[in-house]
């Protein structure tokens, strides 16, 4: 049965949740005792054909297994149209079904009965796996910003012991990118709070389809999925129910430099709400693989998964395959045991697995000072972003900004908000692009020098997430024209020197900004100049010593450099 939605005395019951894990992983059964998730092999009937015959499987052996074990009834996974070719496999997609069955298998006999009938690709249980969250001018102008040590760490943050920097230099991505409309999120977790003001205006639409007329307008499958769709319930109301989804997407997206709250990674990306996870905070596989398949076609760009089961699965590695062969990058969490343990999503080929550092850029090993916990670690991991003592969106009072949490989960939203970044600074760029940037763009041998060892390790990955680095990471043709910037002296001593070559005719704008990302001098405009190299003399003579950037940009491309004052 669905959850009630009524918000009446569900404060006192919430709250301690969210000050501890979700649920106890021992309070789990691994998968549904009652269900199969199977794909049919690929010269088994025709797409159209599969369902009726599946819930009337004539055939001798299958049929037998059928009323041995009382099968009730088959459902496609993924309810959408599966005879649409506008994507990479979708006629895959009509292969995959979830069976239903009146009492509890024998797991792995029955599967194993079921496959050797010939007529199955894979037969896999339906496993259950669960969210990894523990709750208790370009300088935005969100007012509670300064506990955002994650973002910007200037050293003051309270809760923890901080160190200076050890955060993503968000404040200076944000001078390189802030996000675009046309590019969409997909947040995969326990929903989110949909009249949240931090998410006003911000929250993915599907345009074809009436609200609440119960009534499947598309026909793509899903009756009223006016702003995402609840898949763990099955109907299009994709509302928060314990706080993790809103959460995860406010560090993700949270509008930025809007005089309210806090500020998310991505200031303008749309964010396509997927709910795959029950009240309690788990979910099936099932859920999960109709989400990623649904994101996936009707437009996703970036999918976050903060969650993960410790089972793997062939139904999701497909699911993730799909993605990538559609130019969607999928972004997982490694979990929060503080063991060297996979989970799934997050082990899976391409998916980018994301642990958690603290204040000081270490790797968590004790989530808000309860003495248990950590970031997992393992061969598969990508790498680390900030995931300790960080403040969250409160899904009850949307005014409250007094909730914080940690855990995997809220790393790897960081993660997922500077890819959406990347994709909106350059539509072209492919999944494995933005992978190999935000790997490469990472900042290495931070945390502890017996795990964080030089280049990629089991720890950390190959580093911390660096937003600002990895946004000047740009495009071709931008890596061009800043290869073409020459800064000299620098460090600086009183005047210094910029030389840059045009490749074509342009403005051109250098700006100047201190470590905090405020601009320090009025913009200077060079207009009309034509394909040559130019000189120009600066000074920074009458600031102090410390670390400056020069923005330098034609024609909407930009280079940023370093400048050193001693």
């Amino acid at each position: 049965m669905k959850m009630n939605r009524s918000r009446t005395n569900k404060l006192a019951v919430v709250i301690p949740l969210l000050l501890l894990p979700l649920f106890s992983l021992a309070q789990l059964p691994a998968y549904a005792p009652d269900r199969l998730v199977v794909k049919l092999a690929d010269n088994v009937m025709q797409p159209e054909e599969r369902l009726l015959i599946l819930n009337n499987f004539s055939n001798g052996e299958v049929e037998r297994l059928n009323n041995q074990f009382g099968f009730i009834r088959a459902e496609r996974i993924y309810k959408g149209n599966v005879l649409d070719n506008s994507k990479m496999g979708m006629a895959d997609i009509s292969r995959l079904y979830l069976m239903h069955f009146s009492k509890e298998l024998e797991m792995y006999e029955v599967i194993e009965l079921y496959q050797a009938t010939g007529y199955f690709e894979f037969v896999e249980p339906d496993y259950i796996g669960f969210a990894f969250g523990v709750t208790s001018d370009t300088f935005p102008n969100d007012p509670f910003f300064y506990r955002q040590w994650y973002l910007y760490n200037d050293s003051s943050f309270t809760l923890s012991t901080p160190a200076y920097d050890a955060d993503i230099d968000m404040e200076l991505g944000w001078l390189i990118e802030t996000g675009k409309e046309s590019v969409v999120l997909a947040i995969m977790d326990g929903g989110i709070r949909i009249d949240h003001p931090e998410f006003e205006g911000r929250l993915w639409v599907n345009k074809s389809e009436i609200p609440g007329n119960g009534k499947d307008d598309d026909y793509n499958g899903y009756s009223d999925d006016v702003n995402g769709y609840d898949f763990a319930y099955g109907d299009g109301d994709p509302s928060d129910d314990n706080g993790h989804g809103t959460a995860v997407a406010g560090l993700a997206a949270a509008t930025g430099n809007n005089n309210s709250g806090y500020a998310g990674v991505d200031w303008n990306c749309k964010i396509m709400n997927c709910k795959v996870l029950e009240a309690t905070g788990w979910g099936y596989y099932s859920v999960w693989i109709e989400g990623i398949y649904y994101a996936v076609n009707h437009g996703a760009h970036v999918i976050n998964m903060s969650l993960g089961g410790e089972s793997s699965s062939l139904g999701m590695a497909q699911a993730v395959e799909y993605a990538e062969a559609n130019l969607v990058l999928v972004v997982a969490a490694m979990g929060n045991d503080g063991v060297g343990k996979s989970y799934y999503p997050a082990a899976i080929k391409n998916v980018i697995a994301v642990g958690s550092t603290d204040s000081d850029d270490k790797r968590s090993v004790d989530f808000l000072g309860k003495g248990t916990g950590g970031s997992n670690y393992g061969n598969h991991i990508d790498l680390v972003a900030p995931g300790n003592y960080i403040y969250i969106l409160d899904h009850f009072n949307a005014f409250n900004y007094n909730y914080f949490g940690a855990g995997t989960s809220f790393s790897t939203p960081l993660v997922s908000g500077v890819a959406s970044l990347l994709k909106a600074q350059d539509p072209a760029r492919s999944p494995a692009e933005i992978r190999n940037i935000l790997r490469m763009r990472s900042d290495d041998m931070i945390g502890l020098s017996g795990e964080d060892t030089p280049g990629w390790d089991r720890y950390y990955g190959y580093g911390r997430l660096n937003a600002f680095r990895a946004l000047s990471k740009t495009t071709t043709h931008v890596q061009s024209f800043g290869e073409a910037v020459k800064v000299f002296p620098n460090p600086v001593q009183g005047k210094f020197n910029i030389v840059y070559r045009l490749f074509v005719d342009s403005d051109v704008h250098i700006r100047f900004y201190d470590r905090m990302g405020r601009l320090i001098r009025q913009p200077t405009l060079f207009q009309n100049q034509t394909i040559g190299t130019y000189s120009h003399t600066f000074s920074l003579s009458d600031m102090p010593g410390g670390v400056y950037y020069l923005k330098i940009e034609k024609e909407g491309q930009s280079s940023m450099h370093m400048i050193m004052i001693p």
